[in-house]
């Protein structure tokens, strides 16, 4: 059985949009910090998933529950109002739902969010990061570097997968987003700035697909308001392309070990 995509395949998916036929048997990956990180990817996930049928998964590892609440209404049991709209997100996304548990936003140092997350066994977490990642053909992800908002979380995100990907003997190819955003209004609005330079092999969203980032929004009223749907919708043309560049492996790095 196939495991993954034939790297030929994968550069006439990645090199210039996601308008090229996708395989049946491509599985894509998002894996996200929290219920509604998707909306950074959504460009691509609903070319892929949407418009070309891959089967695609959508992983939160969080609850959200520190998350802010922008429904003027209230938002009640705020784990429950994000993990309900994660799952009217994915149907949006035509993609699967998994959720961990693992804690939301305690932390300034994405290194201090792993050892948080690994509870003193960074194996153990690095195994499970595997065995989710070792079911796709394509992995997306934040970049380590920035996370796009600098948020920590986002960028433990890629720490974990990258380091799960590195021990892995067969890993599916990992692409980190590369666009950065301005969050504000306690994260309940996002402003996102021009598409970066495309390096090679990139997997990069038609600029027709914003629509996806509105459809997103539009499912978690508990994060965004009217007002933050109405500035997403009018996202300047030249940042409503999303750029997921790939991802260099690192050597396998035992990071609740860092200073």
């Amino acid at each position: 059985m196939l495991r993954r995509l034939p790297l030929p395949i994968a550069v006439a998916l990645l090199v210039a949009s996601c308008r090229s036929a996708v395989p049946t048997s491509t599985r894509v990956l998002w894996i996200g910090a929290h219920p509604d990180d998707e909306i950074f990817a959504a460009p691509l996930l609903y070319d892929l998933c949407v418009r070309q049928r891959a089967s695609c998964t959508i992983l939160a590892l969080t609850l959200g529950e520190r998350g802010a609440c922008a429904d003027p209404r209230g938002c009640g049991d705020l784990v429950k109002r994000r993990s309900s709209e994660l799952l009217q997100s994915g149907a949006a996304l035509h993609a699967s739902i998994q959720q961990w548990t693992l804690p939301d936003g305690a932390e300034f140092d994405p290194r201090d969010v792993l050892r948080r997350w690994s509870e003193g066994d960074c194996q153990h977490l690095l195994g499970r990061m595997r065995r989710v990642i070792d079911r796709a053909t394509i992995v997306l992800t934040f970049d380590a570097a920035h996370g796009t908002s600098l948020h920590p979380d986002h960028r433990a995100v890629a720490m974990l997968v990258t380091s799960a990907a590195a021990a892995m003997q067969d890993p599916p190819p990992i692409y980190g987003i590369a666009n950065r955003a301005e969050v504000s209004g306690g994260g309940t609005a996002i402003d996102f700035a021009a598409t970066p330079p495309i390096p090679r092999g990139s997997l990069v969203s038609d600029r027709g697909s914003w629509s996806g980032v509105v459809s997103v929004a539009q499912v978690y009223r508990s994060q965004f308001s009217d007002q933050a749907i109405a500035r997403l919708r009018h996202t300047p043309a030249d940042a409503r392309r999303i750029v997921a560049a790939p991802v260099t492996l690192p050597p396998t790095v035992d990071w609740c070990a860092l200073p």
